[in-house]
């Protein structure tokens, strides 16, 4: 939690800083280049990595060749990478080195979530987590040496956060490689399907999560979208209740099969309302000190972030408890269900924003998140109920 306390941290201290010395419209246009970044990035994962975790969680790393499933995946990873980015770059008219940020970034981020995976399918979760946030602490420290230096431009903030993105994690899996041990079984083919079926969750997900980054460009204006991101950056507390519990409850569910649902759920709510109030109460407070003053204008928008930052806290149970150990019929139902949303999702988006702007934005986004949440909820009772005990009465609080 602490490991993970410190990255989310590292991000908002980074995009604090540049959100403070950039532009308006350069820090929108920052905001677009990480929202398509963290868009592309799971997508050329295909899943593998939930899937990994899915079926590892219960057996030895040892007795399987994952070192090679894991340099296969990599290609795989690299080719879809260039592939997705030069389908986006024409779309936003990007510069030379804006293409040179999102092909590093997209291929490191997505080379850094697959071997946190590993970890994390063995129960290690602190060095999962310094795998995944380490590069969070690095990139606030290399834009604070770029403003110490008086070197602080758009181009290169650009330029030294590829290389760092592409340095780093390469250094990680080329130094951790040589204690790892890998065996001889071949992990089997339902990792493979399994992890499209999660691919097909990761998809609605990111469509409802990142459809409003990528259209308010479009529909309104880079500087909207720099206002907007300001907020989303403060409203980052979310996000970590959010990672945290999935991080654990994930392969948690698959190893015991056990859950207090509605206690759980109650507990995660009240953690939503207690940091609801605290945003609420010194929101304007903290975006006129962070941003001096620049944001203050969109300090609106606060309680709609405490809304949805609460649904999505509520939907990381069943997202977990699905994806982590139901039957695949379930992983079809919910993938399904899931892109029935993505229509939805452009729908709702495109209209509200050009009725409501920002805030039609994140109204949007609430609608979306309570449908998923909602339905992921009801595909869980449907399994209590054909298989009854499934969702146990044991607390897992230690965990969650």
């Amino acid at each position: 939690m602490i490991i993970s306390v410190m990255g989310v941290a590292g991000g908002m201290v980074k995009n604090i800083l540049l959100a403070r010395e950039l532009s308006k419209d350069e820090f929108g246009l920052f905001s677009l280049l990480m929202t398509v970044v963290l868009f592309v990035n799971p997508l050329t994962l295909l899943g593998q990595h939930h899937a990994f975790v899915r079926f590892m969680s219960d057996k030895a790393c040892a007795d399987y060749a994952w070192k090679t499933w894991f340099f296969k995946k990599l290609l795989l990873i690299l080719g879809l990478s260039v592939f997705m980015i030069l389908i986006v770059y024409p779309i936003y008219n990007f510069t030379n080195i804006s293409l040179l940020f999102l092909i590093l970034a997209t291929f490191s981020s997505a080379l850094t979530d697959l071997y946190a995976a590993i970890y994390r399918a063995q129960g290690r979760y602190e060095v999962s987590m310094w795998v995944f946030q380490l590069l969070s602490l690095i990139l606030p420290v290399a834009a604070l040496l770029l403003l110490v230096t008086k070197i602080f431009t758009f181009n290169n903030i650009l330029i030294v956060f590829a290389l760092l993105y592409f340095a780093t994690p390469s250094i990680i899996i080329a130094l951790s490689n040589r204690r790892s041990f890998s065996g001889e079984q071949t992990l089997p083919q339902e990792v493979w399907r399994d992890g499209l079926f999660l691919w097909g969750m990761d998809l609605s997900f990111l469509i409802i999560a990142f459809i409003d980054r990528l259209l308010i460009p479009k529909l309104l204006t880079y500087d909207a979208l720099g206002e907007y991101f300001a907020i989303f950056t403060l409203m980052r507390g979310f996000d970590l209740l959010q990672r945290a519990i999935e991080f654990v409850l994930f392969p948690h569910v698959k190893r015991s099969g056990k859950l207090n649902l509605t206690r759980n759920s109650l507990a995660i709510l009240g953690f939503g309302l207690l940091l609801s109030a605290i945003y609420i109460a010194g929101g304007d407070f903290f975006v006129s000190l962070l941003f001096k003053g620049k944001y203050s204008n969109s300090a609106y928008l606060i309680p709609y972030f405490c809304i949805l930052g609460s649904i999505r806290l509520l939907h990381a149970i069943p997202y977990s408890i699905i994806g982590g150990s139901m039957r695949q019929k379930r992983l079809k139902q919910m993938l399904y269900l899931n892109i029935a949303t993505v229509s939805l999702a452009f729908v709702l988006n495109f209209i509200l924003i050009q009725k409501d702007g920002l805030r039609g934005a994140v109204i949007a986004s609430i609608i979306l998140w309570t449908i998923k949440t909602l339905t992921g909820y009801a595909i869980i009772w449907r399994e209590n109920a054909e298989q009854p005990g499934y969702v146990m009465r044991e607390e897992v609080s230690s965990h969650v």
